[in-house]
C-alpha cells in the first residue's frame, strides 16, 4: 500500500485493495511472487503470471499479444511481470535487484519475460538481471500513457 502511494506513483491504495489486489492476482495461472522482508514487516514485492490472453480494465493484453506473435514469441509461453516494488526509505539497497532475480529464475516454465513500464529504475533493474536477454521492447497501447513494454529471454 505505502510503496504505491508514495512516489514515482502517488495512487491511492487502501491496505484492503492492495491485499484484494494481491488476492486477485495470486488466482491468475502462473502466478510467482517474491516477498523481501525487514523485521517482520513487507518491505518489497515483485510478483507476476502467465500473459492473459484478455484485455484487463487498464491493460491491452490482447495488443501485447500480437506484437509478440509478430516478433516469433510465443505469448503463451511469456511470463508478465505485473507489479513490482519495494518500501521508498529502502530503494536503491539492491532489494529490488534481488527479489527480480528470484522472480526471474523462477520463471523456468517461460521462454519469455515482460513488463511494462515507464520507470526507468526498473527498466534498469531488468537489464541488470537480464543480461544481454532482452528482445525487443515496443510502445504500450492503452491506458498506460508513455510506457513501453519490455521483451526479455528467460
Amino acid at each position: 500500500m505505502n510503496i504505491f502511494n508514495g512516489p514515482p506513483y502517488y495512487e491511492s491504495w487502501t491496505k484492503q485493495e492492495s491485499l484484494d489486489e494481491l488476492l486477485r492476482s495470486s488466482r491468475k495461472e502462473g502466478f510467482i511472487c517474491v516477498f523481501a522482508e525487514k523485521e517482520e514487516d513487507i518491505i518489497g514485492f515483485s510478483w507476476g503470471y502467465k500473459l492473459p490472453e484478455n484485455n484487463l480494465e487498464r491493460i491491452a493484453f490482447e495488443k501485447i499479444r500480437n506484437k509478440l506473435e509478430e516478433n516469433k514469441i510465443n505469448p503463451n509461453k511469456t511470463f508478465y511481470g505485473a507489479e513490482s516494488g519495494v518500501r521508498i526509505d529502502l530503494r536503491k539497497k539492491g532489494i529490488g535487484t534481488l527479489m527480480l532475480r528470484k522472480r526471474f529464475a523462477a520463471c523456468k516454465d517461460f521462454n519469455t519475460v515482460i513488463f511494462r513500464t515507464k520507470n526507468p529504475t526498473m527498466i534498469n533493474i531488468y537489464r541488470k538481471v537480464a543480461g544481454k536477454k532482452e528482445k525487443l521492447s515496443f510502445l504500450e497501447e492503452s491506458s498506460y500513457e508513455g510506457g513501453r513494454v519490455y521483451v526479455f529471454n528467460t
